[in-house]
């Protein structure tokens, strides 16, 4: 038995500064990295491992334009030119591993691997904006000199915080370098969906085949690699939005009878999911005596509950709205070859071709009820403020495009004659 125990700590700091005529722009940034590991050796090829993270990130915008400047050339009013904006931001993430890792070779030809891992992270970020005018000399260059706020603006800001916790397990098995297994398993749950489901389960199964170890296919000296390979998995992802699923409130600027009011600012989805994706490939790498190089690729991916953030009608009082539409599928191919036309070791010098190809169609397989309901409320938006809209339906395209069909030109009028959907 054994016991390894290891402390990082680091500090990094960067400065960028442009300068524009009489202005500039200038930007810093501090992280501040901690690490803490831990291994324990239970048995010959059992270990426990904990790791123990923590990153604090602070950064700072600072942007000035003296009242000279060619952007305030057309502004009148001498307390609006020059302007100062600051932007202070500053996040921090905690994050928690602990792992169990097993692995042992057997008769020498047989190789197994496992992984058991559980953790815990937690990320929050805030930022606050001032913007600020009034700068009659490019000497006044600190935001204390501001004659006042911008027009129609106060301090701003931004916060969220995101938490998640999830168990990883995973198994490996190879069979003299020759044949290849793997299996993984993973649950997750995030803050950032609905209260009825922040757990998602996503797993892979993939195999592999290393031609070029076979006696049969080593003794011909041509191929330096030759593997086939498969997988099936899912994959699951989270968006951007730390609040996506939860309804938030924003106080008012205006107040009724000394009493502070607030306003909803997002719609609240308790059922909105991971978006998860199935994922199948199949393909090839092969080297001819490393001089050629091709790698090819068939994959096929559906995407379930796909996050989508939808236009809703002015009458809503919301302009978006998370939700998941259902099935999308992309199938295609990626194609990637090379060949070393010239190698010269002593002299690096080197020359290779290189040619990329790939090819993607993707197609909604099953819109969900709200996607039909949406669907329906595009078409009365269409049809009585004649606006462009996005729709979706099974079987076509996410990326296509519709439009009216034309019958050609009236001769007699000389205008345009479309096909109504009712022929």
């Amino acid at each position: 038995m054994s016991t390894i125990f290891s402390f990082f700590s680091g500090k990094r700091a960067n400065r960028r500064e442009t300068i524009d005529f009489t202005g500039w722009d200038l930007h810093k940034n501090t992280e501040i990295l901690l690490i803490f590991e831990g291994e324990y050796d239970i048995l010959q090829g059992f270990k426990a491992k904990v790791r123990i993270g923590f990153n604090r990130k602070f950064s700072r915008s600072d942007q000035f334009y003296p009242a000279n400047h060619l952007k305030f050339n057309s502004e009148q009013e001498l307390q609006k030119k020059g302007s100062y904006q600051i932007n202070e931001g500053e996040s921090q993430t905690m994050n928690y591993d602990f792992s169990l890792n097993f692995s042992r070779q057997v008769k020498e030809l047989h190789y197994l691997f496992g992984f058991l891992s559980y953790s815990l992270d937690e990320t929050t970020y805030e930022e606050n904006i001032y913007k600020a005018e009034g700068f009659p000399s490019d000497r006044m260059n600190s935001i204390f000199f501001a004659r006042q706020y911008a027009e129609d603006t106060k301090p701003q800001g931004a916060e969220s915080t995101t938490r998640n916790i999830g168990v990883n397990a995973v198994f490996n098995y190879s069979y003299d370098d020759r044949l290849l297994f793997d299996a993984t398993f993973r649950t997750n749950a995030s803050s950032q969906f609905g209260a009825n489901q922040r757990w998602g389960n996503f797993w892979s199964l993939g195999a592999g085949w290393n031609m070029h170890n076979e006696k049969w296919l080593r003794s011909k000296e041509w191929f330096s690699r030759m593997k086939l390979r498969a997988s099936v998995g899912s994959t699951g992802s989270q968006g951007n939005n730390a609040y996506q699923s939860l309804a938030t409130y924003n106080y008012s600027e205006k107040n009724y009878e000394n009493k502070l009011g607030a306003y909803l600012m997002g719609m609240e989805n308790k059922d909105l999911k991971w978006q998860k994706k199935m994922d199948y490939n199949v393909g090839m790498d092969m080297s001819v005596k490393n001089n050629f190089n091709l790698v090819f690729d068939y994959y096929q991916s559906t995407t379930e509950n796909l996050l989508v953030a939808f236009t809703l009608p002015p009458s809503t009082g919301f302009t978006t709205v998370q939700e998941n539409v259902g099935k999308v599928r992309n199938t295609g191919i990626e194609l990637s070859m090379s060949y070393m036309v010239l190698l010269r070791p002593q002299d690096r010098t080197f020359l290779t071709l290189s040619l990329r190809a790939a090819h993607n169609k993707n197609r909604v397989v099953k819109i969900s009820d709200s996607m039909k309901a949406y669907n329906e409320k595009m078409d009365e938006m269409a049809e009585s403020d004649s606006k462009l809209v996005t729709k979706y339906y099974d079987g076509v395209s996410m990326n296509a495009i519709w439009a009216v069909r034309s019958l050609g030109i009236d001769p007699a009028t000389g205008r345009e004659i479309y096909l109504t959907k009712d022929g």
